[in-house]
Parts: structure tokens; C-alpha cells; sequence
């Protein structure tokens, strides 16, 4: 699944489909490693989130690994509130098994993963749930618990902090501390928050919960890292950005559209996918919502 490993073209139709272009080779690699081998990899590979502030992966992934306690969370984030967005939309359209792929591939104690979908995007929520319920009729999901998530159509929602909130049925507002020091379901004091009551179905106290939370396109990054390993992912990009980015391009253009590019890339490559080749001239302004060259 190399050649155009993220936007899958055309679009993978099931598992038995995914399985045929060879999906869940990262999986098998993965079973492999133990998960400090699997935070190794990723972070040799030098893969950054793809949400936006473009954070180290292994850095944030050891922060949790490390965190102690019994129990912990991986949350795939795909809320897109920003105008004119659709790259993660464009991916689970493509192809959601390599999503839950990659939340299967982070499953280190983790007891569940859930994935996070904005509810302005009706299409996807079946696609990725279909994934979810494929996969774990044929045994790929490790023994984690996956569960879909829709939320409000608010821009707060794709906060992290926010995304947990609404997971646990309240309001997308922030919480004052980060993911890996309180996570899910937590019952462990928190500074100008109350603490968690416990979660239905569970005998003990959660504690602080350290949880992972990453947007989709980087985790369908890493099974993709784990089937070919860190160097090959480095051959894409720059040495400090390596791997690719989606790119979309909407607005008053010929062919809106969603494109996979190097990392930081130049403006007239983005917009090369949506305006015929003779048009694109030196860009004039441009308001990105990631790092990009004019």
C-alpha cells in the first residue's frame, strides 16, 4: 500500500479489500514489539502530529507510556471545525481501516480506544464504524475496545481537552490539564476541575488515566512506519518534518481537492491539484492552517 498509502485510490471498499493491498502488515509488526520497541520506531521515524502543531509523536507517546497507572486511553481525533477543511474527511473516506489500524498499533494498556468524529460529517461515522466492527469480527483489534464518537458541530470540539469532555458526555470546553496527566473517566484530583465519578462497569478507581489522543491522519501514518520501517517514512519530507501531509484546496478553484505532499510544502504544488498547471502563478497571499512555502 505504499503508492499513495494515505489516500487510498480507488477508495478501499472493506477489510477483505484493505487485507488485499496489504493493510494490517503494520498490525503484524507490531505484535512483533513490545511497546517501548513500538514508541522507538515511531519516534526514529520522527513523525509529527498531523492536528496542527505539528508535536513530536514519540515524545508525546513516551509521556503516556510512562505515566503509570492501570489503565490507559487512546483517542483518535477527527473533528474538523476549521472553514473550509476536509483532509481528515477526505482520509476516513479513503480509507478508515488504516485509522484503526494505527489505534490498534498504540494499544499498549490501553483498555479502549475512540475515535472522535465531528457530527457535521454523516458519511464517515458509518464508514469508520463499519471499520471498527469488521476488524474486531476478525480479531485484528488486540483485545481493545473501540467505540465511535460523534460530537457537536463546534470548533472547541477538535480540542483535545475538549474531545474528552464531550467523550464523556459534557460540554466541549477544555480542561486545565493535559491528556497524560488526566485523561479519561480520571478520578484523580485536578486544579479548578472536579474529578471523574467512576465509570459504569468498573470495579476500582481509575486514577489519572494517562490518555493518547492524536489526530487520524498521524495515526494512519503509523502503521504505515511500522510495515516499512522509520528510514523509509524519513525518505519523504525534511530531516526535522519527515513524511507527507494532506493538503486540501477549496474556494474559487477549478477542481477542489485533497492531495498528499511532502511536509511543508510549496503553495503552487498545493494549489497545482486544484488549478490547471498554466495558472498557477507565484501566490500572491495565502492563509494556511499548517506550515507552508510561498
Amino acid at each position: 500500500m505504499t503508492e499513495g498509502f494515505l489516500l487510498a485510490d480507488p477508495p478501499v471498499a472493506s477489510l477483505d479489500d484493505f487485507l488485499a493491498r496489504g493493510g494490517c502488515v503494520g498490525l503484524t509488526r507490531a505484535g512483533e514489539l513490545d511497546p517501548d520497541q513500538i514508541v522507538q520506531e515511531v519516534n526514529l521515524a520522527g513523525l509529527r502530529g498531523r492536528g496542527g502543531a505539528g508535536f513530536r509523536c514519540g515524545v508525546k507517546w513516551t509521556s503516556v507510556q510512562r505515566g503509570g497507572e492501570r489503565d490507559h486511553y487512546v483517542v483518535c481525533n477527527a473533528a474538523e471545525g476549521e472553514p473550509a477543511t476536509f483532509k481528515d474527511r477526505a482520509l476516513l473516506r479513503a480509507n478508515p481501516y488504516q485509522v484503526v489500524e494505527g489505534l490498534v498499533d498504540r494499544r499498549a494498556r490501553r483498555r479502549r480506544g475512540l475515535p472522535g468524529r465531528e457530527g457535521q460529517f454523516r458519511a464517515g461515522a458509518p464508514r469508520l464504524s463499519r471499520a471498527v466492527d469488521e476488524m474486531a469480527a476478525a480479531g485484528l483489534l488486540a483485545g481493545l475496545s473501540l467505540r465511535v464518537v460523534t460530537g457537536p458541530e463546534e470548533y472547541l470540539f477538535g480540542e483535545e481537552k475538549a474531545l474528552l469532555e464531550v467523550i464523556e458526555g459534557n460540554d466541549p470546553l477544555p480542561r486545565w490539564m493535559p491528556p497524560y496527566l488526566h485523561g479519561l473517566f480520571a478520578t484523580a484530583p485536578q486544579l479548578a476541575w472536579e474529578s471523574h465519578g467512576l465509570e459504569a462497569g468498573h470495579h476500582g478507581e481509575h486514577d489519572s488515566n494517562p490518555t493518547l489522543v492524536n489526530n487520524a491522519e498521524t495515526l494512519a501514518n503509523v502503521p504505515h512506519i511500522l510495515a516499512n520501517g522509520a528510514e523509509w517514512f524519513r525518505s519523504m519530507g525534511t530531516a526535522e518534518s519527515p513524511g507527507t501531509v494532506i493538503c486540501t484546496v477549496v474556494g474559487d478553484v477549478e477542481r477542489p481537492a485533497s492531495s498528499r505532499s511532502r511536509w511543508v510544502p510549496r503553495c503552487a504544488t498545493c494549489l497545482s491539484v486544484a488549478v490547471r498547471p498554466a495558472r498557477v502563478g507565484r501566490c500572491a497571499a495565502c492563509s494556511p492552517g499548517s506550515p507552508i512555502r510561498c
